[in-house]
């Protein structure tokens, strides 16, 4: 990979592109340790095309979700990340209606059968997930999958506003 020169192929620390590798401190291309993103800008991969619900409930104004919803709807994003161990975040929208989602990096399931369904409606719901092991620095790709429902809930809707990871260490 190619990070390209900057004044004269060193950083302002005198570092030469080739020293940014895993543990760099470079203060100014050293991987993050935290990524939103927002489900609006989410890419479909299976269902119909994500829709926007504006709601002055939920934070940020609006819910975004695939609709009409089905079992099996799936959607992905791409993050940057520093190795290491995360918690991940999910902002969303609780219903009668609500399907469960399992979540993916790279692949491989980090959390199932998350549970969006309540009895009433619940706006600014926060799920979160601990001891994420993010194994390499660079791009990853996150994946949502609808799958299955509550057995009390009447559909498959995921309204999501934005998900994100936080680095808890090394």
């Amino acid at each position: 990979m190619s990070w390209g020169s900057i004044t004269g192929g060193t950083d302002f620390t005198g570092k030469t592109t080739d020293d940014l590798a895993e543990g760099s401190t470079n203060k100014y291309l050293d991987y993050p340790d935290q990524a939103t993103c927002w489900h609006d800008e989410a890419q479909v991969e299976s269902g119909n095309a994500l829709s926007r619900l504006v709601d002055s409930t939920q934070a940020y104004g609006v819910q975004v979700r695939q609709s009409p919803p089905a079992n099996g709807d799936k959607f992905k994003q791409q993050v940057f990340l520093k190795a290491g161990t995360y918690e991940f975040h999910v902002l969303g929208y609780e219903s009668t209606d609500r399907g469960m989602i399992d979540w993916s990096l790279d692949g491989t399931n980090f959390a199932t059968g998350q549970d969006w369904y309540d009895s009433s409606s619940d706006a600014n719901v926060k799920k979160t997930v601990t001891g994420i092991t993010v194994s390499t620095s660079g791009y990853h790709t996150l994946q949502g999958t609808i799958n299955g429902k509550n057995a009390s809930s009447s559909d498959y809707m995921m309204s999501l506003t934005k998900y994100w990871f936080i680095r808890t260490g090394a």
